[in-house]
């Protein structure tokens, strides 16, 4: 099951925040929850709330933090503020104040998860087409034609695994 929690307009470039997602992706989110107070990133906090949120989704659901892990953080860019500085001779020098979307969606640990990592040997060995789908399970579709003739004009070329 995923759980979701979404910041918009959050009053920091998304620059800032960035870094600090590369370094919690991999981590557990109870300990990502316990690291992220200590950084002395203003991001940090925006990350925390966000986080917790999510958390709480899931909570709500019935689950606990440990049967939980990020399947993605996202942080995009928001619409910039104009704003400027009055200048000598009556002009203006603008500058921009960025904000950010900040996205979390969180997954259940389960051992489905592990199985659809595995692909049936059988498939490859008949030639069967693997395909992964959104979610990240396999789909298997017809079979992989290992010669393929096409005729043009009196041509014939051979197309080997396409």
């Amino acid at each position: 099951m995923e759980f979701k929690a979404e910041q918009k307009y959050a009053k920091i470039s998304p620059t800032k925040v960035r870094p600090l997602v590369l370094r919690i992706k991999p981590m557990e989110i109870g300990e990502a929850l316990e690291i992220l107070p200590l950084v002395p990133n203003r991001g940090a906090s925006f990350l925390i709330k966000v986080i917790k949120s999510a958390v709480a989704n899931a909570v709500q659901k019935g689950f606990s933090v440990s049967d939980l892990a990020f399947k993605e953080i996202l942080v995009n860019e928001g619409p910039c503020f104009k704003r400027g500085r009055p200048v000598s001779r009556g002009m203006w020098h603008p500058y921009v104040r960025r904000t950010s979307h900040i996205k979390v969606v969180l997954q259940t640990k389960d051992k489905s998860r592990e199985s659809i990592n595995n692909v049936d040997e059988g498939d490859i060995k008949k030639g069967k087409k693997i395909k992964m789908d959104k979610i990240g399970a396999i789909k298997s579709k017809g079979k992989i034609k290992a010669k393929d003739k096409v005729e043009k004009k009196g041509v014939k070329s051979e197309n080997i695994n396409r």
